[in-house]
This record gives C-alpha cells, sequence and structure tokens, in this order.
C-alpha cells in the first residue's frame, strides 16, 4: 500500500503558495487537485471562488452557476469572503436573467465583502427586469455603496440591438469598456449612437480602458415590425454627423490608458483629431491599437502626446475610398507625419505593424527601425503583398541588428514565418543566434545548402540547430 501523502501536513502558507503556482500555471492540475478529498476542496476554495461568473454558456455552467449564486447569495456562507472577481453574462435565457439572476445580485453583491471587480458581459440591462420580481433591487446602486473602491468592467459587444444602459456607463468606477457602437450602415447621414456614449464616459468620468468598435444597423428587404432594428433611428440620443465624437469647446474626456479603435469606421478628420488632442490627458496612454489603420491626422494631432506610449499596432492598407482619414496616402505626406510621431514617442517598447503594399511596409519599417530600434523589446510584422519576394536571410538579420534589445519577434513576409523568444540572458545574444534560436518554416533558411556529412559549421557552435550547415551570415555579422 503507498505511503498517503504529507503535502497537507506542510504549513498552510506553503500550501496556499504552492496552490497559487498551480492555478496560474495549470488550472486543469488545480482542479483535479480539488476532487482528490474534501480537505483538498477546503483548502482550494480560497483560489476557487476567487473568481466567480455566472453565465449559461451549456446547461452545465448554468446549473453551476446556479448552485454558486445560492451560496453567495446567504450572508453566513463561508465562500462569500473570498470571491474576489464577480462575473455576470454571457447569458442568453433572459428570463433566467431576470428571474433569477437579477434579483440575487444585490444579495450577493452586499454579501461579498472583498470584490476587487465587478464585470458585466451581457446586454441585459442592470436596471428592475419583470415586475416585483426585481422592483427595488438596483445592484449598481449598491455596489457603488458597498465597494466604491472595486472596478466596474463591462464588455458590450453582442448587445441584441438593445439601447446603451446609461447608468452602467455612466457608473464613477468604471475602469474598462469594451463595446460595439451601432450606426446606420444605410444612411448617408450618419446616424449613430457615439453621442450617448460619448456623454456617458465623460459624466463617470473614470474610463482608463476604451476598446471601440461597430455594428451597422440595416434591416433586410423582408422585416417584421417588431425586429428590435426598427427603433434603432428613435432611440434617445442618436443623432447625425460624421461617425466620431463630436467634440465641442468645454468638453473633458477622462484620461485613458489604453486605446484600441476598430478599422475603418471612424471619422479622424483634422479639426476632430486636434480637438480631441486637446480635451483630453494622452499623456497617460500605454496602449494605442488601431488595427490595420494609419490615421494620419491622428497622428499629427499626438505628436509629442504620448510620453508614456509602451504599445502601438497600426498598418498600411492602401487608399480606402470610403474612409480616407484612416490612410497614410499619399506616402510622400503621410511618410513624414508617419516618421515624426514615432519619433516623438520616447516609452515604446512593443509594435505590431503589417502591410499589404511591400513598398509601402519597407518605408515604413525603415522609419519604425531607425527610431525605435533600440528600445524595442517585442516586435510582430506582417507583409503579404501580391507579387511580392520572400525575404532573403540577409534582411531577417538586419531587423535584428537594428533592434538588438529584442526579447520577442514575429515576422510573417510573404510565405516566410519565423518567431523567436530570447528572454533573459537570450536577449544578449547576436543577430545570428537569434535567427538560428528562431522557430522558421522551410521558407526562411539560410541560402547555403548543407555540407558534407561531418563537416563542422563555421560559428562552432555543436547545439545550433544548423550543425553541418556553412556560414550563411552576411559578411557583417561574422566574427
Amino acid at each position: 500500500m503507498a505511503e498517503p501523502s504529507k503535502l497537507l501536513h506542510a504549513p498552510r502558507d506553503v500550501i496556499k503558495l504552492m496552490l497559487e503556482e498551480l492555478n496560474q500555471s495549470d488550472r486543469e492540475g488545480f482542479k483535479k487537485f480539488r476532487l482528490v478529498s474534501k480537505t483538498c476542496r477546503r483548502e482550494s476554495e480560497f483560489l476557487f471562488f476567487r473568481t466567480v461568473a455566472l453565465h449559461d454558456k451549456t446547461p452545465s455552467a448554468k446549473d453551476a452557476s446556479f448552485a454558486v449564486m445560492r451560496r453567495l447569495a446567504d450572508n453566513q456562507d463561508s465562500i462569500v469572503h473570498l470571491v474576489w472577481d464577480l462575473r455576470v453574462g454571457p447569458i442568453g435565457d433572459e428570463q433566467w436573467f431576470y428571474f433569477e439572476i437579477h434579483p440575487a445580485l444585490q444579495d450577493m453583491i452586499g454579501n461579498c465583502t472583498n470584490i476587487q471587480s465587478f464585470t458585466w458581459l451581457t446586454h441585459h440591462g442592470t436596471g428592475a427586469g419583470y415586475g416585483h420580481y426585481s422592483a427595488g433591487r438596483d445592484p449598481l446602486t449598491l455596489f457603488h455603496k458597498t465597494q466604491p473602491s472595486a472596478r466596474l468592467d463591462v464588455v458590450y459587444r453582442d448587445r441584441q440591438y438593445t439601447p446603451i444602459d446609461r447608468a452602467l456607463l455612466s457608473s464613477p468606477q468604471l475602469h474598462t469598456l469594451d463595446i460595439n457602437a451601432y450606426y446606420d450602415s444605410s444612411d448617408s447621414f450618419g446616424r449613430s449612437e457615439l453621442q450617448i456614449l460619448k456623454k456617458c464616459l465623460v459624466e463617470g468620468n473614470s474610463v482608463k480602458v476604451l476598446r471601440l468598435g461597430f455594428d451597422g444597423v440595416w434591416l433586410p428587404r423582408k422585416y417584421s415590425e417588431h425586429d428590435p432594428r426598427v427603433r434603432f433611428q428613435d432611440w434617445e440620443g442618436v443623432t447625425t454627423g460624421k461617425l466620431n465624437f463630436h467634440w465641442q469647446r468645454g468638453d473633458r474626456f477622462p484620461a485613458l490608458e489604453e486605446l484600441k479603435i476598430q478599422y475603418p469606421h471612424y471619422q479622424f478628420t483634422p479639426d476632430h483629431c486636434n480637438m480631441w488632442a486637446r480635451v483630453m490627458d494622452w499623456s497617460k496612454l500605454r496602449k494605442l491599437d488601431l488595427n490595420r489603420g494609419s490615421p494620419r491626422h491622428l497622428f499629427a494631432a499626438l505628436k509629442d502626446q504620448l510620453p508614456n506610449l509602451k504599445y502601438l499596432k497600426f498598418g498600411i492598407w492602401g487608399p480606402n475610398p470610403g474612409n480616407s482619414t484612416w490612410d497614410l496616402q499619399p506616402l510622400d505626406t503621410g511618410l513624414p507625419i508617419l516618421s515624426a510621431f514615432i519619433v516623438s514617442i520616447t516609452a515604446l517598447n512593443e509594435l505590431r505593424f503589417k502591410s499589404f503594399a511591400y513598398e509601402d511596409f519597407m518605408a515604413a519599417l525603415s522609419i519604425i527601425l531607425e527610431h525605435q530600434g533600440a528600445h524595442l523589446k517585442r516586435l510582430d510584422i506582417s507583409c503579404r503583398a501580391y507579387g511580392m519576394n520572400a525575404w532573403k536571410v540577409e534582411q531577417y538579420m538586419e531587423v535584428l541588428g537594428k533592434a538588438p534589445d529584442l526579447e520577442y519577434m514575429k515576422a510573417k513576409i510573404k510565405d516566410g514565418h519565423l518567431e523567436g523568444t530570447w528572454e533573459d540572458g537570450g536577449r544578449a545574444l547576436d543577430p545570428w543566434d537569434k535567427f538560428l534560436s528562431a522557430v522558421k518554416n522551410d521558407k526562411v533558411v539560410p541560402e547555403q545548402k548543407l555540407s558534407k556529412k561531418g563537416e563542422k559549421k563555421a560559428t562552432g557552435d555543436p547545439s545550433s540547430p544548423y550543425k553541418g550547415v556553412r556560414d550563411a551570415r552576411p559578411l557583417a555579422f561574422r566574427r
């Protein structure tokens, strides 16, 4: 008979540290540990109930959510003090939400005294639902009252054509908003709910992360009068005009730490960008994600405005006749704007860039490497233009040489894929050794063929995956 494990006889602080590590590195292993015995379940509860998600993605998830909800609604249950992150949604069953989840939320929020974040992932509103079942129960008001230091995160992607919950987005504790704003895609006047959104965020004055996408509202040829899309134009606050925030004198927008805008809908007109640079403090911004776009007017307006920007994602995809404000075209004026913007960033360490045109790609990459190469830690580049040639080894080497401190690089150039990670001591490797250690497909190989069996590689590294390969480094990189 095997000797019983002495693990649970270790000091509780040691056990907690071990379970923390297991929970982070192997979530499935952590769940299996909980199945070993009642003692294992008890000792791991502090982690298992740290994040509680109530949703109905699957029947079993719905049953588990209901069971946990019952426990959290009981202020005598030991787990109510263990919850740090309470998440609601996604929930497709409207009746289950309003008859079960919503009435119990106030009790759960009142009982869970250690909540650090409350995440709303459903299109259902926080206000009252079906009559007396939710009457007088406003979980958001109680959250503000009992958890004033906790953050509110809202993921509002698929709202099922329901109006914005203004109380939710005006919350003084709103930290992260991930939302798709509706606009009338069949209307040349540009009706949208962006003005409602702006008003809510200005009123709350707390949002730190804004990820803004768009969903076009259009009616099919045959539709029912009960179709929720019919009512969109009658929503209070839906206005006409260019698809942007329509900044006005006196506006003051919260200082964002992260901004992501979906390509290519938002209208980055010159006046609008200049006004946005004035109505918001951009010095806090650390992450700017412009997807595939290069809005030149925004780049010009934000020159010298982003001293703490660490992450930038953008692209050059040629002229966009539908919305030219996302373009760098024409490049004879666009590239100098991009260059001045890139030069003005002093803290950048991660950059992602892609282009559909090879000449545009190389022109922008040259600017990036010249002005930011020495500071970059992570680089992700991509270009698969029609008719272009695959890169030679020397071109990968040039990038690695001009960005010597890279910890990670991913390059998709035509059909060639290269991906390398060089953390800790690996960051100090020379460009050739970084190139050799990176994972590559068969389109990224040294030009020389394999030498005769047993011939020593010129670099002299017997552990190299290129053992037996003649030294293919350009002369400038050879020792």
